[in-house]
């Protein structure tokens, strides 16, 4: 899990919203709650632009791997609490990693491995190196002993762990975003995007608007 939080520092836009709204009765908490509920879409779109800056990784993987909740607190001021869950992403799932299905075994050569349920030796074209990385700013690299493998409709990056396969897996949506490089990009947009909204909540509830 990773928690992002923002909170309204700027008491005084809070002191003059509510002052220029007292005579509409309501009309402040609503206010405040409708530009807030907009600075956590913006923090939702954003967080996936400021991940994906750092890490190499489709928009629609962090987008089906990802579960939000939100809290929201005006006791004290305004402030917004967004916790992000989700499970790893396996390496294969990363940009630029090698798990192409025509790419899986070099027929040039064989190798003599014992099969890791029925123990026995048996002769097979070896497994080719597989590449990955996760982040935009490295070239995927090979991986020592590891081999791309296809597993029912998956292609992974696998190891041999003591004889039996084992996926290698990348870091999760929580994990990414908890990266302090990650996590200060989105302070500035979506506190901005609170305060424009609540100058716009403010002009159409004393025009009479909504």
């Amino acid at each position: 899990m990773s928690t992002v939080q923002v909170q309204v520092m700027d008491q005084g836009q809070l002191d003059r919203a509510e002052k220029l709204l007292v005579g509409v009765p309501g009309a402040f908490d609503k206010a405040v709650r409708s530009a807030m509920s907009r600075a956590v879409s913006k923090m939702k779109s954003e967080s996936t632009k400021a991940l994906r800056e750092r890490y190499d990784i489709s928009a629609a993987r962090v987008r089906s791997n990802q579960e939000v909740h939100v809290e929201y607190d005006f006791q004290n001021g305004a402030s917004v609490t967004v916790r992000f869950y989700g499970k790893k992403f396996r390496l294969a799932h990363f940009n630029g990693s090698t798990v192409s299905q025509t790419h899986l075994l070099d027929t040039s050569r064989w190798i003599h491995v014992q099969h890791y349920r029925t123990r026995n030796w048996i002769t097979v074209h070896p497994s080719v190196s597989a590449k990955g990385h996760q982040l935009t700013a490295t070239a995927p690299f090979p991986f020592e002993h590891a081999f791309p493998m296809q597993v029912g409709g998956h292609i992974g990056i696998f190891a041999d762990d003591g004889g039996k396969p084992r996926e290698l897996m990348g870091s999760s949506v929580p994990s990414m975003l908890g990266h302090e490089t990650v996590a200060e990009k989105l302070e500035g947009p979506v506190m901005d995007t609170f305060l424009d909204r609540l100058e716009h909540e403010i002009t159409l509830r004393l025009n009479g608007i909504i």
